[in-house]
């Protein structure tokens, strides 16, 4: 795909929208202004964006690999196929449109959104029961329907920068570069991804992972929201965190909330099934998850 882009290859931290070098052209002539970059890593930068009309939303630049220069654009593939199979979601983050420069950048312009889980677990704010299962009822009805797609997709990067919080605490899924369709048990996912302490123990263990692998990265960061941090520091050794996970240190700090009895304790309950060790022994299916997490939202 062909457009026109006035941006700089390597692009600042910050930018000026009033400074034309930051006027993004899409192939059709429509103008998106650049802001303040909101977020990065090793996926990509994003942006906050205007466009000629307006409208606020966020523009993503897939990075390049500098090893493998096919490799980052067939993330970017990945990712707008997978999120247009999704459109119109309620919790599934909204991909408007995207294309390719001549200079090379890959784009992806998505909504925007108020920070992510990731930002208030740094920020230090604390999610009540109820609030949690809320963030877990509204992200299982995304796995629920990315997994019963006719061609299945398993997130594989269900962690606090994927989950994008907008107005009215409303939770969207985001982020689909490392996602994986057509997903049977002959077919099984094999690549390390997202945050070290997020990797389920199958992963590890046997070098695969299914669908309900994304049930337990939901539960790690269900648990990182009753916690206020991550159950396994991800400061330490990479070692280290592979040995936690496969000790099973994620389910037995959700077994300890257990006493504190009430809807605390049940919702204790549900995160200790989702992080059980083996994937045979987790929840079946997000649906389940759903109704354990509306039964403890009901609770007195």
């Amino acid at each position: 795909m062909i457009s026109a882009m006035n941006t700089p290859t390597n692009m600042p931290n910050t930018m000026n929208t009033t400074n034309a070098a930051n006027v993004l052209v899409n192939p059709h002539g429509f103008r998106y202004f650049l802001g303040e970059r909101i977020a990065g890593g090793g996926g990509g930068d994003v942006y906050a964006a205007v466009n000629q009309a307006g409208q606020s939303l966020a523009i993503k630049f897939v990075k390049p690999n500098p090893h493998n220069r096919g490799a980052g654009l067939a993330t970017w593939i990945n990712e707008c196929n997978s999120s247009l199979k999704c459109q119109n979601h309620p919790h599934i983050v909204q991909i408007f449109e995207y294309f390719q420069t001549p200079e090379g950048h890959l784009v992806m312009v998505m909504e925007l959104a108020n920070c992510s889980l990731s930002d208030l677990v740094r920020q230090g704010y604390g999610f009540e029961t109820r609030s949690i299962c809320a963030v877990g009822m509204q992200v299982t009805q995304a796995l629920s329907y990315i997994h019963s797609l006719t061609q299945p997709i398993i997130h594989r990067d269900v962690t606090p920068k994927n989950i994008l919080v907008f107005p009215n605490w409303i939770y969207k899924l985001s982020d689909f570069g490392i996602s994986k369709n057509n997903v049977t048990h002959e077919e099984m996912a094999r690549t390390f991804i997202g945050y070290s302490s997020y990797i389920p123990p199958e992963l590890l263990r046997r070098g695969y992972s299914m669908q309900q692998a994304d049930l337990y990265q939901l539960g790690v960061v269900l648990l990182t929201l009753m916690l206020g941090a991550s159950p396994i520091d991800e400061r330490l050794p990479q070692q280290q965190i592979y040995e936690q996970i496969l000790a099973g240190v994620p389910r037995m700090r959700a077994e300890a909330l257990m006493a504190t009895g009430g809807a605390a304790g049940e919702l204790a309950k549900v995160v200790a099934v989702m992080l059980r060790r083996h994937d045979e022994y987790r929840y079946r299916a997000a649906a389940e998850v759903y109704t354990e997490l509306a039964r403890v939202v009901s609770l007195p």
